[in-house]
């Protein structure tokens, strides 16, 4: 009896050392598509298991985007989901190294919902960027990575001590990370969709506001960003705008009927 179990053991060591090698060998394929280089991954597993499985994450810039020194990540590339922000790579049984992100230039980010990890190293080649998330779910960080600008709601909400930790990444919303954004653009129809935000920045005394990509919504045309809810007042994003300690200036999408 001891001799067959000593067998069945050394049989199923070879099997875990055959299933570990197989998982080492197997490599992402890594694709480029205007900025980014990118992989292809599984939403809950490094491989995906099948097309609707298919996932996306970023691990890298193109040529022409590390000329840019900011840069919005997409929500979708090729007709899939971008869910991560670097990624890590296995190199061995128990070994990983990390894709990150490399730019001379690069100095802020501008990141949404769809994205659900920026993974361990990803950022860690950059003594100073400025990272607005754009979105109201939680990120998660495998580094004690700083710079995050949110909403202030978010920040207000903030718990110090609230540190979740999965055994692969660590919950961001400590307030030692964040900084509130002092910038808003308000989707101005809906608070169901993203709390009622649609983008963020963060900029200092004198300097313009840079201006967002244009928002789209069913059945209506985008007319501009106004300094009201009723849309009376274009801004004009020539001028620099005053900024009060503490508090968001905040700037409403316009929409006209197709």
């Amino acid at each position: 009896m001891v001799k067959k179990l000593t067998i069945l053991g050394i049989a199923v060591l070879l099997l875990f050392s055959v299933a570990g090698l197989t998982a080492c060998n197997r490599q992402h394929k890594v694709y480029e598509e205007g900025y980014f280089q990118y992989i292809v991954v599984g939403q809950n597993s490094d491989f995906p298991k099948n097309k609707a499985d298919e996932g996306v994450a970023i691990i890298g810039l193109t040529e022409s985007g590390k000329e840019q020194g900011f840069i919005d990540f997409p929500k979708t590339l090729a007709k899939k989901k971008v869910t991560h922000l670097g990624y890590r790579k296995r190199i061995g049984l128990m070994l990983f190294e990390y894709f990150h992100f490399e730019s001379p230039n690069l100095k802020k980010i501008y990141i949404h919902d769809n994205i659900s990890a920026i993974e361990r190293e990803a950022f860690s080649f950059f003594d100073d960027i400025s990272i607005m998330v754009c979105g109201t779910n939680p990120v998660f960080v495998e580094d004690s990575q700083t710079g995050f600008f949110v909403y202030k709601e978010l920040y207000d909400e903030a718990d110090e001590h609230y540190i979740l930790d999965d055994g692969r990444h660590v919950y961001y919303w400590q307030k030692s990370q964040l900084t509130p954004a002092n910038i808003v653009f308000l989707n101005n129809y809906s608070n169901e969709i993203n709390r009622g935000y649609y983008r963020l920045d963060n900029i200092e005394s004198g300097e313009r506001i840079p201006q967002p990509p244009a928002p789209e919504r069913d059945g209506r045309n985008f007319t501009g960003w106004f300094t009201e809810p009723g849309c009376l007042n274009l801004w004009d994003f020539n001028t620099a705008p005053e900024i009060t300690e503490n508090t968001e200036f905040k700037l409403y999408a316009g929409w006209q009927a197709k």
